[in-house]
């Protein structure tokens, strides 16, 4: 060895007390060994050991910040301002904080924050550190033990660094630095001393422009009074010494009465919620609260419904749905959704059904249209309860206990009195602000600026909800801005989508940093990529060979979808006679508007001669015509083993400004999908297939798959319900029978039924999931993907976008090794990347960790895609807000896609991708009536002896119908699904909840008006409707085709007269020029009358 070593082996010893959740005190003794080599983590000490390992302080912060244990317990939040750096966390606040918090929220908080290199914070092992560590003295609290420690972190850290930082310790128990102080020798001279401050202190001198951080600490300073305040004897059941906790589960039959002076019930003990768990009298399971009728609606999807053993006359009404409902908020006792909590059923005879009508916040909340499979199951909750009869009901049970919370960052508005605010409020005391989440009750706040939070949106944390209280209380955290202001309510969405983004730190974009020399070395042409090629039997269409690897892309050409599809399918043109007679190049040359037009759309093309630009075009369209044949093919097979076609409603905004997307919103524009969408995205899935394929054969425990679960039989039964009312069956026992159903499911009358069914099978799919391949538990059936037909699949070609695709990447370049063909071990094509990254097994991540990551993509993808449609959602309520009340773009066309109770349907409206509710009776009483001639739509009063009901054909098994009856007249509307309306669009502006779009019924179907001159009957209406149902029916479908066959022919003729324009302009200039040739005759001509022209007329000739 060329140097010596020294081992350190000094132990000393460390008393642990605490209490447990329980309220058992523990106390224990622990070895510690001691050491010299626990280093300050500072870049600005002169020491390079103290450089060597994790997240480092930056040399450039010259104050540096110990927090004692009591403030990180309580006012952590405010050290996590961006603004607040040289954070240094001793091990002893860590160990402080872990044993006296009352739930591990603080503790896992304070890890998020060491973890994360945009916080500038760092852990400092000082029990580990031999000139740090101190034993507990007898009788010390833990708290002043804390503080004794901190204060010697500090002194050392002073020290150890010397003039160049100022050790700041943050503490409110100075009676104890004091002491420590005194018995601690002074430093030298030539160092400073420890400045110790208190958290209002420390703001006020170094950041007294922080005003977030000045707010956000008074009311963490008004909710820990509450929570310090003599603590409630009612907030966890008391039991008598005798009663054991199997006897508190058999008295817990029916909900308990809150005590005297307080408004709800307490929770039971833990130890009897874990025994009434275990003998299946109580369920577990996460409570989902209702979004329109949030006070009274909640289910709890069970985690284990297997529970039920005791109970065996239960389990045929949970099998079919695994939910338990929760009514009102007394059963719900304080739980918010989110929450897991165990729940008790209520007596059979106090099962209720759940309300299938429009409530009065749905009406006025029209929703995005799901563009992406796997709608979320809270989302599905109204069109679901639609499937309970007003015979049948749903198991009712109430909250007993609540196992793990899941309180989170909610974005409130404190809504003024005359929005809902009960009384005035103060500029300093305690008020009720509105979640933006309708889901969650109004929060009690402690403000000393009122009047400034009025006009604001800001993030709110919930701290307890205590059974004397009506509310929940928490406290101020963040403001995000004004209300209103795009950038605050896009910051809204992401908060509330559980994705706020934050700047990156330096650390963060140090490794990215590129020099410029290097960025201008590197063509725009050149792209280095992970590739996979397939040979493929054009004769057969089968793949003969497959190489993976590394390549080096250079694109001869850089076309747009766009482009491509007009070299693909040239527009059509209305000089057909000249054209014929030319050559195919030729040809398509003038189609796509000669060799001028052509250049601009091609830019490779554009300095070529024409000769030889044509044969590049040529060989350009036949190279995409063999990709889309290909693609075709590939496609063709997928869906005939099983894969679905489903259709989405994608809708662009264009803005005043197209290229930075910014200005007015001129329009919303439905993306129209072209062949070469189709065509790349199933190139795409079959690369994805084959690299599921290879990673799972070299590593069949360590790949990133993705599956797709087939979905659950109940969430079918809307689809089939609305399939049969227009005669089709569809038989959904796998994914084969559903595409060939949907396939056979085509009303030539009606392209509009297809797209409803498509829209609703879209909303029946479950949620496609990455996962581990060897820590999930699952079968290699289960790594299936039911919607693309495929055994095998995961996420490869987009490492742009998504995270998964570069796990992929790895797993695949390590399982490659050199490079080489996989089968032939002689690439066709080589790498020409001289010095490729290598990846080895131990550049993977574990099962665990992958498992971990897996989850975190699926939660984060999902959030992702709620965002993307709740941003839609505003850009659509904006474009309409903007429109007058008279504007003809309000009204719209839309198709009756789903009936709901007895008081309106959704609407689906393909124009701008509303899908929506629609009342025919509206929260005030009013009734639809259409006009007889017309069918516009006139309200009713609720005393003028209309009446709105549904009806079912008991000779047929779908939805069944509404029928408006007049009770005087006798005469019967009815409305029935996929009946065209017309509805008009409108912005519903809530302060707290802000814009949202909703619908307003204008005119009624051709098919609403049923006449009959005898009493209303079931038995009549079905005689009487059913004798002209087909004639109606085919008139309504012609007169939409009619008016469709108009709309095409404007089109037509509007592009024709545009063309038309174009041409007399070109004549026109063509003319112009000839006229003004030197030699042109008219020159002759002026040159002979221009001196007899009076000055009068050439003045005029001239104007």
């Amino acid at each position: 060895m060329s140097a010596a070593y020294c081992i350190l082996r000094e132990r000393s010893e460390k008393t642990v007390k605490y209490k447990t959740p329980q309220g058992k005190e523990v106390c224990l003794t622990r070895e510690v060994y001691l050491r010299d080599d626990v280093f300050c983590k500072c870049l600005i000490c002169s020491k390079p050991a103290c450089k060597s390992e994790g997240n480092l302080l930056s040399a450039d912060i010259k104050n540096y910040v110990i927090v004692d244990g009591y403030e990180a317990l309580n006012y952590w939040e405010v050290f996590e301002f961006e603004a607040i750096k040289g954070i240094i966390l001793t091990l002893s606040t860590l160990n402080f904080v872990q044993q006296q918090a009352a739930n591990k929220r603080p503790y896992k908080r304070i890890q998020m924050a060491l973890e994360d290199p945009v916080q500038s914070c760092i852990l400092f092992d000082n029990e580990f550190h031999r000139k740090c560590f101190r034993p507990p003295l007898f009788a010390e609290t833990a708290l002043d033990y804390a503080t004794r420690m901190n204060w010697i972190a500090s002194h050392w850290y002073q020290s150890h660094l010397g003039q160049s930082v100022s050790v700041i310790l943050i503490t409110n128990n100075k009676d104890v630095v004091a002491d420590c102080a005194s018995k601690t020798t002074p430093l030298s001279s030539g160092n400073q001393a420890v400045t110790v401050l208190s958290l209002p202190e420390f703001l006020q001198i170094y950041y007294p422009d922080l005003s977030g951080a000045k707010m956000l600490l008074d009311s963490l300073e008004a909710s820990l009074q509450v929570k310090s305040a003599p603590p409630d004897q009612t907030e966890v059941l008391h039991v008598p010494l005798d009663q054991t906790d199997s006897e508190v589960v058999k008295t817990t039959i029916i909900p308990n009465a809150p005590e005297p002076g307080q408004m709800y019930p307490a929770h039971i003990p833990e130890s009897a919620l874990m025994a009434g768990l275990r003998s299946g009298q109580f369920l577990r399971g996460i409570l989902r609260v209702s979004r329109f009728r949030a006070a009274t609606e909640a289910m709890v999807a069970l985690t284990d419904a297997s529970t039920v053993k005791h109970q065996p006359e239960l389990k045929q009404a949970l099998a079919s749905r695994s939910e338990v409902a929760v009514r009102g908020m007394q059963h719900r006792n304080r739980a918010v959704d989110g929450d897991v909590v165990v729940i008790r059923l209520l007596p059979r005879d106090q099962w209720t059904a759940v309300s299938s009508n429009i409530s009065a916040s749905e009406s006025n909340a029209a929703e995005v249209v799901e563009t992406v499979t796997g709608a979320p199951e809270p989302r599905r909750e109204e069109s679901s309860l639609d499937l309970i009869s007003d015979h049948s009901v749903l198991p009712c049970g109430f909250v007993v206990g609540i196992i793990s919370r899941n309180w989170r960052d909610y974005v409130c508005t404190l809504v003024p009195e005359s929005d809902g605010q009960p009384g005035g409020f103060s500029e300093v005391g305690w008020v009720l602000v509105t979640p933006w989440d309708r889901r969650i009750p109004r929060i009690r706040l402690h403000t000393t600026q009122a009047s400034k939070l009025a006009q604001e949106r800001f993030i709110v944390r919930i701290d307890s909800w205590v059974a004397s209280s009506n509310y929940p209380n928490g406290h101020y955290v963040q403001s995000l801005g004004r209300i209103g202001d795009l950038e605050t309510e896009t910051q809204t969405l992401l908060i509330e989508h559980n994705l706020a983004v934050r700047a990156f730190s330096d650390a963060q974009l140090f490794l990215w940093k590129c020099g410029h020399a290097k960025f201008e070395s590197q063509s725009y042409r050149i792209r280095y990529a992970v590739s996979v090629l397939w040979e493929i039997d054009f004769d057969a269409f089968e793949v003969l060979n497959i190489w993976y690897g590394r390549t080096v892309i250079r694109s001869s050409y850089k076309l747009t979808y766009e482009v491509a599809q007009r070299i693909y399918d040239p527009p059509k043109t209305s000089v057909t006679g000249k054209l014929d007679s030319l050559p195919p190049g030729e040809l398509l040359l003038q189609k796509l508007g000669g060799t001028k037009e052509l250049g601009e759309l091609i830019p490779e093309l554009k300095n070529l001669s024409k000769d030889r630009m044509l044969q590049e075009l040529i060989r350009l369209e036949s190279s995409i015509k063999l990709l889309v044949e290909i693609a075709s093919t590939i496609r063709a097979r997928r869906v005939a083993r099983g894969g679905l076609e489903l259709d989405s409603i994608e809708v662009a905004v264009r803005f005043a400004d197209a290229q930075t997307r910014s200005g007015d919103l001129e329009d919303l524009v439905p993306k129209e999908q072209l062949e070469m969408h189709g065509t790349v995205a199933e190139l795409m899935i079959f690369a994805n297939h084959w690299v599921a394929r290879r990673c799972l054969e070299v590593y069949p425990d360590r790949s990133c798959l993705r599956r797709h679960p087939p979905p659950r039989p109940e969430f079918f039964e809307e689809l089939k319900l609305c399939a049969a009312s227009r005669g089709f069956s569809l038989d959904t026992e796998s994914n084969r029978a559903l595409s060939a159903s949907l396939a056979a499911a085509e009303d030539p009358k009606d392209p509009e039924v297809k797209r409803v069914l498509l829209q609703l099978t879209t909303r029946a799919m479950t949620n496609a999931l990455y996962f581990s391949t060897g820590a999930d538990n699952l079968t290699r059936e289960q790594f299936s993907h039911y919607g693309l037909a495929l055994n095998l699949y995961t996420h490869f070609t987009s490492p742009i976008r998504r995270y998964a695709d570069m796990i992929v990447h790895r797993v695949l370049l390590t399982a490659l090794g050199d490079c080489r063909s996989a089968i032939s071990g002689q690439p066709t094509v080589k790498s020409v990347c001289s010095s490729p990254i290598v990846f080895t097994e131990t550049d993977l991540f574990t099962p665990e960790q992958l498992s971990a990551v897996c989850r975190h993509m699926n939660e984060q993808h999902w959030a992702a895609q709620q965002v993307q449609r709740a941003s839609m959602e505003l850009f659509q309520a904006l474009f309409f807000r903007n429109k007058p009340e008279d504007d003809p773009i309000r009204r719209a066309d839309g198709i009756i896609c789903q009936l709901r109770g007895s008081n309106g349907f959704i609407v689906l409206v393909s124009r701008f991708g509303i899908r929506g509710a629609v009342c025919v009776k509206d929260p005030q009483g009013q009734i639809a009536w259409a006009d007889p001639q017309s069918g516009n739509i006139s309200w009713m009063p609720a005393d003028s002896g209309l009446e709105v009901v549904r009806v079912h054909n008991p000779n047929r098994s779908d939805c069944g119908h509404l029928e408006v009856r007049d009770t005087r007249t006798s005469s019967v509307q009815r409305y029935q699904l996929f009946d065209h309306v017309t509805v008009s669009v409108h912005v519903s502006d809530s302060v707290a909840h802000g814009l949202g779009l909703r619908l307003k019924l204008l005119t009624g179907p051709r098919s609403v008006l049923v006449d009959g001159s005898t009493p209303v009957n079931k038995a009549t209406v079905a005689l009487t409707t059913e004798a002209g149902q087909n004639r109606i029916s085919s008139e309504l479908i012609e007169s939409v085709q009619a008016t469709d066959v108009q709309r095409r022919q404007k089109r037509a003729l509007d592009e024709q007269m545009e063309r038309d324009d174009a041409q007399d302009e070109m004549d026109q200039d063509a003319v112009i020029a000839r006229l003004h040739e030197p030699t042109s005759l008219y020159h002759h001509f002026r040159k002979l009358v221009r001196p007899y022209v009076p000055p009068c007329a050439s003045s005029d000739e001239t104007s």
